[in-house]
């Protein structure tokens, strides 16, 4: 909570992805840090990556690819949670965002055991429809950056953060 440092941070943040470098925003629980159970929710924003999956997706790459990592190397879990705007989408889109989604899976090559959850976060109760996890991963865009934002989110899911930057340069699906 220590909001000293936030305008370094945000400049940092903005710099690496100037300079063509991914990046980490790594923001720990205080009172768990990364917790004990080793499961990871992964947050997908169909919305933010476009639906139209080529052999290329935008904005998640690092996300994608370190959430992996981290399943295998703590033998843990990962959830890919994919958040839906039901007030916003067509009524016809919830089958095709499952296809689009099943083909993600594919293509980045997730594991087989990877559970997939639709969570509608326009609602107000959104955070009660996820599964608890020890790490967050979100990818964020540079323009994103808003530290109080951030905090917040901190307090809603209750467990460590870890926002991601893509460089443009990592392929999730290669």
């Amino acid at each position: 909570n220590d909001h000293s440092h936030d305008a370094a941070v945000k400049r940092l943040l903005e710099h690496a992805t100037e300079f063509g470098f991914g990046a980490y925003l790594f923001v720990p629980f205080q009172k768990l840090g990364l917790g004990l159970e080793r499961t990871i929710n992964l947050w997908i924003d169909p919305k933010d990556i476009g639906t139209d999956l080529g052999y290329k997706i935008k904005q998640v790459n690092v996300a994608i690819l370190t959430s992996y990592l981290l399943k295998e190397n703590w033998k843990g879990e990962l959830n890919l949670i994919v958040q839906t705007h039901t007030a916003s989408d067509e009524a016809d889109s919830t089958e095709k965002l499952r296809v689009f989604i099943d083909r993600l899976t594919i293509l980045a090559r997730l594991p087989k055991d990877t559970k997939v959850h639709f969570v509608d976060t326009d609602g107000t109760d959104w955070a009660d429809h996820i599964p608890s996890a020890d790490l967050n991963v979100l990818a964020l865009k540079p323009k994103e950056i808003d530290m109080v934002e951030i905090r917040k989110q901190l307090d809603v899911f209750e467990t460590s953060l870890l926002f991601t930057f893509d460089s443009g340069k990592e392929n999730a699906l290669a």
